[in-house]
């Protein structure tokens, strides 16, 4: 608490010298949601109102945020689910759709997958575990779709075969035909994998997932030489930020590289006029218990 009030108090400050940064007062909005630890996915997905003076405060300063940045998708993601947590559907619904709108970020897609689910909006669900899974297809590898597919498998093959369907007519560019590859892969079509990975590589050799998913066929074929070559030659191409660093994150309910109070102490320095969004802890709710895990903690990124 300690060093959220001195985080708030440096904020303000910089509100002071330059009222006109949005994210500031983004920044404040988060401090005053995570000092309510009711503010979280558990009661987010449970439908639980929550109702308190710190949600109020977090509120108003992501509207004073987004009144200055209405294009930000991620002012409109935090206030959606404050007004969800809140209870208020409508106005939540509205933020959401301003989100995801044109949105490459799965987990922002997957968070409104998941608010359509529990209002039993299924058309529109669906239509959002489809486009998570076209942005990110390791997502097939979470618990989140694997309860899909357990619970409800005929609504399950229905969203995968649809992505399936969307991939195969674009698979003409090659980062499309690699996550085509991968969904092939996860259903046990491992030729035809192959043959997709292989095929966008020759196109664009610098992608780094099929040379890493080339090395655990590889494995599994028992040829370890081949393995590490696919697999050396994936990691040499990995950004600093890997699809296995990425996972873990995830695996750790931390879906961006810092913890919201890392970045929220961050600002103490900068009080220069930046309007820099990776300030910003992107999601509230997901950096608590989101949940998403690898099925498997002995897959191969």
């Amino acid at each position: 608490m300690a060093d959220s009030e001195k985080a708030m108090r440096t904020i303000e400050k910089a509100i002071k010298l330059n009222p006109m940064n949005p994210v500031y007062y983004a920044n404040m909005g988060l401090l005053y949601a995570a000092t309510d630890t009711a503010i979280n996915l558990r009661n987010y997905m449970a439908l639980s109102k929550v109702s308190s003076e710190a949600l109020d405060k977090s509120l108003a300063y992501f509207h004073l945020a987004n009144n200055m940045a209405p294009k930000n998708r991620l002012f409109s993601l935090n206030l959606g689910l404050l007004y969800a947590l809140n209870g208020k559907y409508l106005k939540a619904k509205s933020f959401f759709e301003k989100a995801v709108e044109n949105s490459d970020e799965e987990e922002n897609v997957l968070l409104w997958a998941l608010f359509c689910e529990s209002h039993k909006q299924f058309v529109e669900a669906k239509r959002a575990f489809v486009k998570a899974l076209i942005i990110a297809p390791y997502l097939l590898e979470t618990d989140i779709y694997a309860k899909l597919e357990k619970h409800n498998y005929c609504y399950w093959i229905e969203i995968v075969e649809n992505v399936v369907k969307i991939l195969s007519v674009r698979k003409g560019d090659p980062i499309n035909m690699a996550k085509l590859g991968s969904v092939l892969l996860y259903k046990g079509d491992k030729i035809e994998a192959e043959k997709l990975f292989i095929e966008s590589l020759e196109v664009m050799c610098g992608l780094s997932r099929p040379w890493y998913a080339l090395g655990q066929l590889a494995e599994n074929k028992g040829d370890s030489i081949k393995a590490y070559i696919f697999y050396k030659r994936g990691m040499s191409l990995d950004s600093p930020i890997t699809l296995s660093d990425r996972r873990n994150l995830i695996n750790k309910n931390e879906l961006t590289e810092y913890s919201l109070k890392s970045k929220a102490l961050d600002i103490i320095n900068i009080y220069e006029n930046t309007y820099n969004t990776s300030l910003i802890d992107k999601r509230i709710i997901l950096m608590d218990t989101l949940s998403i895990h690898k099925k498997a903690a002995s897959e191969k990124p």
